[in-house]
């Protein structure tokens, strides 16, 4: 049976896991991330960051008490923005063989949730553009087209 939670600082190894998972995925779309970085002490506190907030968070979907995917999330205040607090969805992944089988929907579901109850008035996601299987997945739940973020290689 699947459950989600949300997640402990005792889950932090686990986590560092999965993250890394989800960047050996995304790497295979664009080779920039630096898998190794969740096992970083730099890695593994922004990690308890979103443990320890009211404005932050990473649910767990878990089988037989596996980690088998996340969703982190956070509210933001930018200020300038008629649509203060804003939700953000930074990161979600399933594991292979576990997708298609509504986890990452019922994630979302608590992503929502837990925008409204930080009194969000907007949610938004990022997705990389050549990844259209979630881009897909987001329409589904009314993300629409809204921003276009350019990158440059500078190096």
């Amino acid at each position: 049976m699947i459950n989600i939670r949300k997640a402990l600082t005792t889950d932090l190894k686990a986590l560092s896991q999965i993250y890394t998972s989800q960047l050996t995925f995304h790497n295979n779309i664009e080779e920039i991330w630096n898998k190794s970085w969740f096992n970083t002490s730099e890695g593994t506190n922004w990690l308890a960051d979103y443990i320890d907030r009211e404005d932050k968070v990473v649910y767990l979907s878990t089988h037989d008490e596996q980690i088998v995917g996340y969703l982190q999330a956070e509210v933001r205040f930018f200020g300038m923005k008629k649509s203060d607090p804003t939700a953000i969805l930074t990161s979600i992944h399933v594991i292979d063989n576990y997708r298609c089988q509504g986890i990452g929907s019922e994630l979302v579901k608590m992503f929502f949730t837990f925008a409204k109850n930080n009194k969000a008035r907007r949610a938004e996601v990022g997705v990389v553009y050549n990844n259209p299987e979630a881009i897909k997945f987001y329409k589904k739940y009314g993300f629409g087209d809204f921003l276009l973020t350019l990158s440059k290689d500078i190096s």
